[in-house]
């Protein structure tokens, strides 16, 4: 379990940087609801 937790932060600290992941992670999903009108 502390492998698991220890990759998350990893990510977590890494994405900033990334922007395509930061996009993917957060917009992707909005776009996705309004276009399907949820």
């Amino acid at each position: 379990m502390k492998q698991i937790i220890a990759l998350a932060k990893k990510d977590l600290r890494l994405m900033p940087r990334n922007k395509a992941g930061m996009f993917f992670t957060f917009a992707w999903p909005i776009v996705l609801m309004v276009l399907f009108g949820f």
